[in-house]
């Protein structure tokens, strides 16, 4: 739910935007037919309900429109940063975001987050509760209209006439009107049943209702319900002719509300800014041919350009000096180059790097040309993403990625002081102290203790061929475990999905240290992904303690112990205890419960002489089985729901002695089902059969 609050306010902020250039845009139509500057507000509309857009080189929209001005990940990023085009409100906001807190037990940013969804939630629900209550109460007035003729009915409370309903909209008229005055209202109200603007302004508070902390929105919704009245007069007018501006305005005013409905019905004829609707009828008169040419030629210009985006716009955030500290936090080491291209590479500490660049206050330069200067240092995230610095120029350094660059103007001493942290960082033995002596501080005896577990992942070795992504904390049923996302190609995936990477995968002596430092956490899975299909390692504790022959946590003891730990030989930590899981795609159940149901069979898998290699779901297969288990198998019996049975499938290997004398010795066993069921959606499983 917080990812969703998240896209709406990047949404808000972009629809933000387009509102002020409509307004402006509004201002300069004062002589056009307002149908035009009501048509404007179906732009704004579009930016608050769509998330994407076309580009167009004509877009009036900020530079980095394409990307989302707030991230997802804010709340797993050492330095929250938002990217809204504007760098004087990146600043400063940026600047105001809490950062994660060691020691705490959450990061204040989610917690932040999470209070802001569900403020957003009630406060949505507040105003469509006021809405339908509003609604009803009018009904409760209206039980004793008479109807006069079709659509159109008569009551003795009412005094203002307007439409209610949405597919079977109905007009209601106060006693008493004359013939003149009810010849105009029922066609401007028929106007608005016809144009459909009652179903328009529904749609219109229910995205008000949806955005409803930005005041902008409110201000559109406001001016949008007086462009939506302003043209429908005009019509009226239009239809009529201008003789009847004086007798129309007099009905305005002697049946004028004197406020405005902001719940999105009904459409009153009297509602609104009565003033300035007077003001209006009075002054109409029948636009020329050429002021409605120009005034189509301008909408159709603003729509281009408010609702595409810049051609070519890319996400720029990562020549931010301080989202490079973000993801130098995610890696191990970091190539360095003096006089690149001259003398070769060396790997230093990349949290070295990211502190030092966390730290420092750099103001950018701008640069239209690329500098003619000799690179005396630089570092490399990969092939693409590197910071430059230059001898003869010790001020000046320059952030790259692929073709886009930018400069900075840097420290008196800042050359000399990343010289001085590259040399020190370049020792292995000071790398290896100094960082087991902070992983070791950041030990904690809870899962949900979201900065102390994310500080030890930022430790963590990430294979060169893969990009770290996100983590995610499973504190709502036990066990409780930690899952690391990473993201990396098709290619890559195919190859760590093969029996070879699951036997030596690199992510074996991650799940030691997070099991031996994170005391209550059960499991660890990374996951790799291409964001089609996804790879999953689980290393449980139960692996854990049998691979080093004790209780894992032991080694959390002091920072010497841990050291023993990351110093144990990749051998020595090799089990034929490592598993792969694959969650599938589920209708079904949610991956919370699919995960659960796995780690399930893994803690309870005992076949004796058996190694487990491969446990995953697929809901085809697995509803097939279900038909089965509840037709004639214990399920026909037991009186289990459909809901409650979940079949995962299974690969393991048997030993030279068949196991227990029950399987084919030597051999592999593949599709094995595992059937689990719990007693209602809130219960843990358990395993009740198994075999094929």
């Amino acid at each position: 739910m917080g990812e969703l609050f998240i896209a709406v306010l990047n949404m808000s902020l972009t629809a933000s935007y387009v509102i002020i250039f409509v307004m402006i845009i509004r201002l300069l139509l004062k002589k056009a037919p307002k149908v035009i500057s009501y048509a404007l507000w179906g732009l704004v509309a579009f930016r608050l309900i769509i998330p994407f857009s076309f580009e167009s080189i004509f877009s009036l929209m900020p530079r980095n429109t394409n990307t989302v001005p707030i991230s997802y990940n804010i709340i797993y990023q050492q330095s929250p940063q938002i990217n809204s085009g504007i760098e004087l409100v990146d600043s400063f906001v940026s600047q105001s975001l809490s950062a994660p807190t060691i020691g705490a037990s959450v990061n204040p940013l989610q917690i932040y987050v999470e209070a802001g969804t569900y403020i957003w939630i009630l406060g949505i629900i507040a105003l469509l509760v006021y809405s339908f209550v509003s609604i009803l109460v009018l009904k409760r007035q209206l039980k004793s209209a008479k109807i006069i003729k079709k659509n159109i009915y008569e009551a003795t409370s009412l005094k203002t006439p307007f439409i209610l309903g949405f597919i079977k909209p109905k007009i209601y008229l106060p006693v008493g009107l004359n013939l003149e005055e009810r010849g105009y209202i029922l066609l401007h109200e028929q106007i608005h049943i016809n144009r459909k603007d009652h179903i328009i302004k529904v749609l219109a508070f229910l995205i008000l209702s949806v955005h409803w902390f930005n005041p902008l929105v409110w201000i559109a919704f406001i001016l949008m319900s007086t462009d939506m009245e302003l043209s429908c007069d005009e019509e009226v007018l239009k239809r009529m002719n201008e003789d009847v501006k004086k007798s129309y305005a007099n009905s305005l005013l002697s049946l004028a509300t004197g406020r405005r409905i902001v719940n999105g019905s009904p459409l009153a004829f009297g509602e609104g800014n009565v003033r300035e609707r007077i003001k209006n009828v009075l002054n109409y008169k029948k636009p020329r041919f050429w002021v409605v040419l120009v005034s189509v030629i301008v909408l159709i210009g603003a729509g281009i350009a408010l609702l595409s985006n810049p051609t070519g716009s890319q996400d720029l955030s990562m020549l931010n000096i301080k989202n490079l500290a973000t993801i130098s936090y995610q890696k191990n080491e970091l190539l360095v180059s003096r006089a690149p291209g001259k003398n070769e590479g060396f790997n230093v500490s990349a949290r070295a790097i990211a502190e030092y660049l966390d730290s420092v206050k750099w103001d950018e330069k701008k640069m239209d040309l690329l500098v003619e200067l000799p690179v005396t240092l630089q570092i490399e995230w990969n092939e693409d993403q590197e910071l430059r610095f230059y001898g003869s120029e010790p001020l000046l350094a320059m952030v790259r990625m692929n073709e886009q660059w930018r400069y900075y103007t840097i420290g008196q001493n800042d050359y000399e002081t990343i010289l001085s942290i590259i040399e020190t960082a370049s020792s292995p033995q000071s790398i290896l102290n100094g960082t087991v002596e902070e992983l070791w501080k950041s030990r904690t005896k809870y899962v949900g203790d979201n900065s102390a577990v994310g500080k030890i992942i930022s430790f963590l070795p990430v294979p060169g061929d893969i990009q770290y992504d996100h983590f995610e904390l499973h504190t709502s049923v036990q066990p409780y475990d930690i899952e690391i996302v990473y993201s990396t190609s098709s290619e890559i995936l195919n190859k760590y999905d093969t029996e070879e990477m699951i036997k030596s995968n690199p992510f074996r002596k991650n799940a030691l240290i997070l099991l031996a430092l994170v005391d209550n956490a059960e499991g660890v899975r990374a996951v790799l992904t291409d964001s089609k299909r996804e790879v999953g390692f689980i290393n449980t504790r139960e692996w854990a303690d049998y691979t080093v022959g004790e209780d894992i946590r032991n080694y959390a003891e002091s920072s010497e112990k841990l050291l023993e730990l990351i110093e144990m030989p990749l051998t020595e930590a090799v089990s034929n205890e490592d598993i792969i899981i694959d969650i599938g795609q589920s209708t079904k159940f949610t991956e919370e419960e699919i995960i659960q149901a796995i780690n399930t069979v893994i803690g309870d898998f005992d076949f004796k002489g058996c190694i487990l290699k491969k446990v995953w779901y697929d809901e085809e297969k697995s509803d097939y089985a279900t038909k089965g288990y509840l037709g004639t198998g214990k399920g026909s019996v037991n009186g289990v729901k459909s809901e409650n049975v979940i079949i995962v499938f299974s690969e393991f290997d048997v030993d030279s002695l068949g196991g227990d004398g029950s399987f084919e010795p030597n051999s592999t066993y593949d599709d094995w089902q595992f059937i689990l069921i719990r007693d209602n959606n809130t219960s843990d499983w358990r395993i009740d059969d198994w075999g094929y």
